[in-house]
Protein backbone atom coordinates (compact mmCIF):
# COMPACT_ATOMS: atom_id res chain seq x y z
CA UNK A 1 0.00 0.00 0.00
CA UNK A 2 1.33 3.42 -0.95
CA UNK A 3 0.31 7.02 -0.48
CA UNK A 4 0.76 9.55 2.30
CA UNK A 5 -1.00 11.05 5.31
CA UNK A 6 0.24 14.55 6.18
CA UNK A 7 -0.69 16.83 9.06
CA UNK A 8 -0.03 20.30 7.65
CA UNK A 9 -0.65 21.96 11.01
CA UNK A 10 -3.39 24.09 12.56
CA UNK A 11 -6.25 21.89 11.44
CA UNK A 12 -5.36 20.91 7.86
CA UNK A 13 -4.72 17.31 6.78
CA UNK A 14 -3.93 15.92 3.35
CA UNK A 15 -3.79 12.30 2.24
CA UNK A 16 -3.49 10.00 -0.77
CA UNK A 17 -4.02 6.26 -1.15
CA UNK A 18 -2.48 4.07 -3.85
CA UNK A 19 -2.97 0.39 -3.20
CA UNK A 20 -4.09 -2.98 -4.42
CA UNK A 21 -6.05 -4.94 -1.83
CA UNK A 22 -6.37 -8.71 -2.13
CA UNK A 23 -9.21 -8.58 0.39
CA UNK A 24 -11.60 -5.91 1.62
CA UNK A 25 -9.95 -3.44 4.03
CA UNK A 26 -10.96 -0.46 6.14
CA UNK A 27 -9.42 2.58 7.85
CA UNK A 28 -10.90 4.84 10.52
CA UNK A 29 -10.40 8.35 11.90
CA UNK A 30 -11.86 10.36 14.79
CA UNK A 31 -11.67 14.16 14.87
CA UNK A 32 -12.15 16.18 18.04
CA UNK A 33 -13.29 19.26 16.09
CA UNK A 34 -15.95 19.96 13.43
CA UNK A 35 -14.35 19.60 10.01
CA UNK A 36 -14.92 19.61 6.27
CA UNK A 37 -13.89 16.31 4.70
CA UNK A 38 -13.25 15.81 1.00
CA UNK A 39 -12.25 12.66 -0.88
CA UNK A 40 -11.93 11.81 -4.57
CA UNK A 41 -11.91 8.22 -5.77
CA UNK A 42 -10.28 7.40 -9.10
CA UNK A 43 -9.91 3.63 -9.62
CA UNK A 44 -11.54 1.53 -6.92
CA UNK A 45 -14.71 1.47 -4.87
CA UNK A 46 -16.13 0.75 -1.44
CA UNK A 47 -18.18 2.54 1.22
CA UNK A 48 -17.83 5.19 3.90
CA UNK A 49 -19.62 5.66 7.21
CA UNK A 50 -19.39 8.84 9.30
CA UNK A 51 -20.48 8.07 12.83
CA UNK A 52 -23.39 5.92 11.68
CA UNK A 53 -25.18 9.08 10.46
CA UNK A 54 -23.83 9.44 6.96
CA UNK A 55 -23.24 6.43 4.75
CA UNK A 56 -22.77 5.97 1.01
CA UNK A 57 -20.97 3.94 -1.61
CA UNK A 58 -17.69 5.08 -3.13
CA UNK A 59 -17.65 4.98 -6.93
CA UNK A 60 -14.70 5.47 -9.30
CA UNK A 61 -14.46 8.97 -10.77
CA UNK A 62 -16.55 10.49 -8.00
CA UNK A 63 -15.70 13.07 -5.33
CA UNK A 64 -17.41 13.42 -1.95
CA UNK A 65 -17.62 16.26 0.53
CA UNK A 66 -19.04 16.14 4.06
CA UNK A 67 -19.32 18.69 6.88
CA UNK A 68 -18.92 16.64 10.03
CA UNK A 69 -19.46 16.87 13.76
CA UNK A 70 -16.64 16.04 16.20
CA UNK A 71 -16.13 12.81 18.12
CA UNK A 72 -17.69 10.54 15.49
CA UNK A 73 -15.56 7.86 13.90
CA UNK A 74 -15.30 8.03 10.12
CA UNK A 75 -14.61 4.67 8.47
CA UNK A 76 -13.74 4.14 4.81
CA UNK A 77 -13.99 0.56 3.56
CA UNK A 78 -12.17 -0.54 0.41
CA UNK A 79 -13.33 -3.37 -1.82
CA UNK A 80 -10.68 -5.80 -3.08
CA UNK A 81 -8.78 -4.56 -6.14
CA UNK A 82 -6.78 -1.48 -7.12
CA UNK A 83 -7.48 1.86 -5.46
CA UNK A 84 -6.28 5.39 -6.06
CA UNK A 85 -7.77 8.20 -4.01
CA UNK A 86 -6.91 11.39 -2.22
CA UNK A 87 -8.43 14.16 -0.19
CA UNK A 88 -8.16 16.52 2.74
CA UNK A 89 -9.79 17.53 6.00
CA UNK A 90 -9.90 21.07 7.34
CA UNK A 91 -11.30 22.09 10.70
CA UNK A 92 -14.02 24.69 10.97
CA UNK A 93 -11.71 27.05 12.89
CA UNK A 94 -9.02 26.98 10.21
CA UNK A 95 -11.56 27.42 7.43
CA UNK A 96 -13.10 30.37 9.30
CA UNK A 97 -9.68 32.03 9.57
CA UNK A 98 -9.12 31.56 5.83
CA UNK A 99 -12.37 33.27 4.84
CA UNK A 100 -12.51 35.80 7.68
CA UNK A 101 -14.59 38.83 6.73
CA UNK A 102 -15.98 37.22 3.57
CA UNK A 103 -19.46 35.84 2.96
CA UNK A 104 -19.54 32.14 2.13
CA UNK A 105 -22.67 30.83 0.40
CA UNK A 106 -24.37 27.44 0.59
CA UNK A 107 -23.83 24.65 3.10
CA UNK A 108 -20.28 25.74 3.94
CA UNK A 109 -21.60 29.10 5.13
CA UNK A 110 -24.03 27.25 7.39
CA UNK A 111 -21.19 24.99 8.57
CA UNK A 112 -19.15 28.02 9.61
CA UNK A 113 -22.14 29.20 11.68
CA UNK A 114 -22.39 25.89 13.52
CA UNK A 115 -24.70 23.73 11.38
CA UNK A 116 -22.51 20.83 10.44
CA UNK A 117 -23.99 17.35 10.67
CA UNK A 118 -24.97 15.58 8.53
CA UNK A 119 -24.24 17.42 5.28
CA UNK A 120 -23.15 15.59 2.18
CA UNK A 121 -22.44 16.34 -1.46
CA UNK A 122 -21.36 14.13 -4.34
CA UNK A 123 -19.62 15.49 -7.45
CA UNK A 124 -18.18 14.16 -10.65
CA UNK A 125 -14.41 14.27 -10.02
CA UNK A 126 -13.44 17.26 -12.15
CA UNK A 127 -10.37 17.41 -14.34
CA UNK A 128 -8.93 20.06 -12.02
CA UNK A 129 -9.29 17.73 -9.03
CA UNK A 130 -7.64 14.91 -10.94
CA UNK A 131 -4.75 17.15 -12.00
CA UNK A 132 -4.14 18.40 -8.45
CA UNK A 133 -4.21 14.87 -7.02
CA UNK A 134 -1.68 13.76 -9.66
CA UNK A 135 0.59 16.65 -8.70
CA UNK A 136 0.30 15.77 -5.01
CA UNK A 137 1.30 12.16 -5.70
CA UNK A 138 4.25 13.05 -7.95
CA UNK A 139 6.32 16.13 -7.21
CA UNK A 140 10.04 16.96 -6.86
CA UNK A 141 9.94 18.73 -3.47
CA UNK A 142 11.36 17.78 -0.08
CA UNK A 143 11.41 19.20 3.42
CA UNK A 144 9.99 22.68 3.94
CA UNK A 145 9.37 23.16 0.21
CA UNK A 146 7.27 20.00 0.15
CA UNK A 147 5.13 21.29 3.03
CA UNK A 148 4.56 24.60 1.23
CA UNK A 149 3.70 22.77 -2.01
CA UNK A 150 1.27 20.34 -0.34
CA UNK A 151 -0.49 23.13 1.58
CA UNK A 152 -0.99 25.05 -1.68
CA UNK A 153 -2.45 21.95 -3.36
CA UNK A 154 -4.79 21.34 -0.41
CA UNK A 155 -6.07 24.89 -0.86
CA UNK A 156 -6.60 24.27 -4.59
CA UNK A 157 -8.78 21.28 -3.76
CA UNK A 158 -10.60 23.32 -1.12
CA UNK A 159 -11.29 26.16 -3.58
CA UNK A 160 -12.69 23.71 -6.14
CA UNK A 161 -14.97 22.20 -3.49
CA UNK A 162 -16.20 25.57 -2.26
CA UNK A 163 -17.00 26.54 -5.84
CA UNK A 164 -18.99 23.37 -6.46
CA UNK A 165 -20.80 23.50 -3.13
CA UNK A 166 -21.76 27.16 -3.57
CA UNK A 167 -22.88 27.05 -7.22
CA UNK A 168 -26.51 25.89 -7.50
CA UNK A 169 -26.38 26.02 -11.32
CA UNK A 170 -23.84 23.22 -11.77
CA UNK A 171 -25.59 19.85 -11.90
CA UNK A 172 -23.32 17.10 -10.57
CA UNK A 173 -20.58 19.68 -10.10
CA UNK A 174 -20.23 20.59 -13.79
CA UNK A 175 -21.74 23.15 -16.13
CA UNK A 176 -22.23 22.30 -19.83
CA UNK A 177 -18.94 24.03 -20.70
CA UNK A 178 -17.04 22.07 -18.04
CA UNK A 179 -18.57 18.84 -19.28
CA UNK A 180 -17.26 19.66 -22.75
CA UNK A 181 -13.85 20.53 -21.35
CA UNK A 182 -13.71 17.24 -19.44
CA UNK A 183 -14.91 15.30 -22.51
CA UNK A 184 -12.16 16.94 -24.54
CA UNK A 185 -9.57 16.00 -21.92
CA UNK A 186 -10.74 12.39 -21.81
CA UNK A 187 -10.60 12.17 -25.62
CA UNK A 188 -7.08 13.63 -25.66
CA UNK A 189 -5.91 11.28 -22.90
CA UNK A 190 -7.47 8.11 -24.34
CA UNK A 191 -4.38 7.18 -26.37
CA UNK A 192 -1.37 9.20 -25.30
CA UNK A 193 0.90 7.30 -27.68
CA UNK A 194 -1.15 8.69 -30.58
CA UNK A 195 -2.78 11.90 -29.33
CA UNK A 196 -5.42 13.45 -31.63
CA UNK A 197 -4.97 16.70 -33.51
CA UNK A 198 -6.59 19.71 -31.82
CA UNK A 199 -9.01 20.12 -34.73
CA UNK A 200 -10.16 16.54 -34.20
CA UNK A 201 -10.69 17.22 -30.48
CA UNK A 202 -12.80 20.29 -31.32
CA UNK A 203 -14.99 18.26 -33.70
CA UNK A 204 -15.38 15.52 -31.09
CA UNK A 205 -16.94 17.94 -28.56
CA UNK A 206 -18.89 20.00 -31.10
CA UNK A 207 -16.84 23.19 -31.02
CA UNK A 208 -14.75 25.20 -33.44
CA UNK A 209 -11.02 25.08 -32.80
CA UNK A 210 -11.12 28.72 -31.72
CA UNK A 211 -13.98 28.04 -29.26
CA UNK A 212 -12.12 25.01 -27.88
CA UNK A 213 -9.02 27.13 -27.30
CA UNK A 214 -11.10 29.76 -25.50
CA UNK A 215 -12.75 27.06 -23.37
CA UNK A 216 -9.40 25.53 -22.38
CA UNK A 217 -8.04 28.93 -21.33
CA UNK A 218 -11.19 29.49 -19.25
CA UNK A 219 -11.26 26.06 -17.58
CA UNK A 220 -7.63 24.90 -17.53
CA UNK A 221 -5.75 28.17 -17.89
CA UNK A 222 -3.75 27.18 -21.00
CA UNK A 223 -4.12 26.21 -24.67
CA UNK A 224 -5.20 22.65 -25.63
CA UNK A 225 -1.71 21.84 -26.88
CA UNK A 226 -0.01 23.08 -23.72
CA UNK A 227 -2.54 21.18 -21.57
CA UNK A 228 -1.93 17.99 -23.54
CA UNK A 229 1.84 18.28 -23.08
CA UNK A 230 1.40 18.89 -19.35
CA UNK A 231 -1.00 15.97 -18.91
CA UNK A 232 1.29 13.63 -20.84
CA UNK A 233 4.19 14.54 -18.59
CA UNK A 234 2.06 14.13 -15.45
CA UNK A 235 1.12 10.68 -16.75
CA UNK A 236 4.85 10.05 -17.24
CA UNK A 237 5.44 10.89 -13.57
CA UNK A 238 2.89 8.29 -12.53
CA UNK A 239 4.38 5.64 -14.81
CA UNK A 240 7.92 6.33 -13.64
CA UNK A 241 6.80 6.42 -10.01
CA UNK A 242 5.25 2.94 -10.32
CA UNK A 243 8.71 1.48 -10.94
CA UNK A 244 7.27 -0.85 -13.59
CA UNK A 245 8.68 0.90 -16.68
CA UNK A 246 12.03 2.18 -17.87
CA UNK A 247 12.46 5.76 -19.09
CA UNK A 248 12.60 4.50 -22.68
CA UNK A 249 9.38 2.52 -22.25
CA UNK A 250 7.57 5.52 -20.75
CA UNK A 251 8.73 7.71 -23.62
CA UNK A 252 7.28 5.32 -26.20
CA UNK A 253 4.07 4.78 -24.21
CA UNK A 254 3.48 8.53 -24.34
CA UNK A 255 4.21 8.90 -28.05
CA UNK A 256 7.75 10.30 -27.99
CA UNK A 257 9.74 8.91 -30.91
CA UNK A 258 13.03 9.76 -29.19
CA UNK A 259 13.62 9.15 -25.46
CA UNK A 260 15.97 12.14 -25.42
CA UNK A 261 13.12 14.45 -26.48
CA UNK A 262 10.98 13.02 -23.69
CA UNK A 263 13.76 13.52 -21.13
CA UNK A 264 14.23 17.15 -22.15
CA UNK A 265 10.48 17.85 -22.00
CA UNK A 266 10.27 16.19 -18.57
CA UNK A 267 13.17 18.30 -17.28
CA UNK A 268 11.60 21.53 -18.58
CA UNK A 269 8.32 20.67 -16.84
CA UNK A 270 9.56 19.40 -13.48
CA UNK A 271 13.21 20.47 -13.12
CA UNK A 272 14.36 16.85 -12.84
CA UNK A 273 15.57 14.33 -15.41
CA UNK A 274 13.39 11.21 -15.59
CA UNK A 275 16.22 9.01 -14.32
CA UNK A 276 16.71 11.30 -11.28
CA UNK A 277 12.95 11.31 -10.57
CA UNK A 278 12.82 7.51 -10.83
CA UNK A 279 15.76 7.00 -8.47
CA UNK A 280 14.45 9.25 -5.66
Amino acid sequence: MGGMDRDLGRGLYLYTVSARFNHAAASGHVSREPYLWFAASLPGGGTFDHGGKLRDEVSPGTAYCSLLAPDNESVVSYASGRHSAGGFAITRDRLARLVEGQEVAGPVGAFLKGQFDPTFARFTCTARMQAVLAQISNHPYHGAMETIFLEAKAYELLAENLRLLADPHEKNGMSASRKRALAAREFMMADLAHPPAIGEVARQVGLSQRALTHLFHEIYGASPLKCLNTWRLEAAQALLGSGEHSVKQVAYLLGYSQPSNFSQAFFRQFGLWPTDFQSR
